[in-house]
């Protein structure tokens, strides 16, 4: 991704403070992924600890519990925009969120479908948290 704008429905421009790629079952040693295992990185689905707090969200499509496998591979994106939510008095510089999917690959992925995959299903503005610098 080129420096690309990612634009919402409500017109924030976003920018990616951070990628993080993981393996979805790295964790499982021998054999395959079984229903416990999916409940298990299902409820463990939070931001990275070196982000510290910040407020997430997921791919509801990507973590759907019918499916017996999820993607092979977890990806967390940090975005943020220039412009605050619910902020009549403009005390905060900006809002963000860390968004939460799975990817088949990691060669050739893109972040921007991937973040565009779901904010499309969520209103930024409902969902983001400001931020003061």
């Amino acid at each position: 991704m080129k420096n690309e704008v990612i634009k919402t429905k409500c017109g924030h421009e976003l920018k990616i403070n951070g990628i993080q790629i993981k393996e979805t079952y790295g964790d499982i040693l021998v054999g395959e992924p079984e229903l416990e295992d999916n409940l298990r990185i299902y409820d463990g689905l939070d931001v990275p600890s070196n982000w510290f707090v910040r407020k997430c969200v997921y791919s509801m499509k990507s973590f759907d519990l019918d499916k017996k496998y999820f993607l092979p591979y977890t990806v967390h994106v940090w975005v943020s925009s220039h412009k605050s939510v619910n902020d009549p008095k403009k005390k905060f510089y900006g809002s963000e969120l860390v968004i939460i999917g799975t990817i088949d690959s990691i060669i050739n992925f893109s972040v921007q479908e991937l973040i565009e995959d779901v904010i499309k299903d969520f209103d930024w503005e409902k969902y983001a948290i400001n931020f003061k610098i």
